[in-house]
């Protein structure tokens, strides 16, 4: 008997649990794996918030084709190019924000690179919200995990981190350990899923980021100022960018100047309109 064998083992054991070993460690360096990234999804964040209720009446008021474009604006804005635009702004904010904390706070902070995978969304809202998923190299992720537990700080809010996400209690089981010690087992980290990893992402954004974190990223009126960044597709965005000039341009009182641009922006708003029409009936 080896000292790697136990009473109750055989070769063949661990000749098998070896190559399970070996093969989880050719799964890390091959692949690059999937991570989930807090976020507090878009649940009741619509288009229609794209334009206030100031600009929306100011848009009704010029009347004519400029209140046409605003309709049409909504009717062929392609909700999932938006949402998904708005999850890919908040992804590149996010990793943004944490290069910037992290190569601050720390001498050899590792570079973030990242590759976008997709927003996932439920079909109800009752259980879960929208979901973030990108890929990260190894050996960035195999870095943040190395430097957090060398940071007692770092480590302590990944602790609270695990014991709020992952403690069981009414209504909520938990498939996670939330005993941090359970977390430490040497190697385990490369086996982490993307729950996992988005707890190591949590604790260090909070740990770095406490008060401007909570603020930017856990609410959802804070993802919404990210709706003039995004895209609701080809058509809305042509109109949408017109009608922005157009808003630009309001005024109660305007001058001669300012009804010539608006009478120039009326006129590329018809033939955008008209040109929309004519690629629908060709459809």
């Amino acid at each position: 008997m080896t000292k790697t064998q136990d009473a109750n083992s055989s070769p063949l054991t661990h000749s098998v649990e070896g190559a399970f070993r070996q093969l989880a460690e050719t799964d890390w360096l091959d692949n690059e794996p999937e991570v989930m990234i807090p976020f507090p999804g878009l649940y009741n964040n619509e288009p229609e918030g794209l334009f206030s209720e100031e600009e929306t009446g100011n848009i009704a008021g010029m009347g004519g084709v400029f209140e046409d474009a605003l309709q049409h604006f909504y009717c062929c804005a392609d909700y999932r190019c938006y949402h998904v635009s708005i999850a890919k702004a908040y992804t590149e904010k996010f990793f943004a924000d944490l290069q910037a904390a992290g190569t601050k706070k720390f001498m050899r902070f590792p570079k973030l690179d990242y590759k976008f995978v997709e927003m996932d969304s439920p079909r109800e809202y009752n259980y879960l919200t929208d979901r973030i998923f990108v890929t990260m190299p190894k050996k960035t992720l195999g870095s943040l995990w190395s430097l957090m537990r060398r940071q007692p700080g770092l480590l302590s809010e990944f602790e609270d981190t695990i014991r709020k996400r992952f403690t069981s209690r009414s209504g909520f089981v938990s498939f996670y350990p939330d005993k941090p010690e359970e977390w430490y087992t040497p190697g385990r980290y490369k086996q982490f899923d993307h729950n996992e990893w988005c707890a190591v992402l949590t604790a260090f954004m909070t740990y770095l980021l406490p008060e401007d974190w909570q603020m930017w990223a856990l609410h959802s009126d804070e993802v919404d100022e990210l709706r003039y960044e995004v895209s609701f597709g080809d058509d809305a965005d042509a109109v949408g960018r017109l009608l922005g000039r157009a808003l630009s341009e309001y005024d109660d009182d305007p001058d001669e100047g300012t009804n010539a641009r608006l009478a120039a922006i009326d006129a590329e708003l018809v033939q955008l309109l008209a040109d929309y029409e004519e690629k629908q009936r060709k459809r």
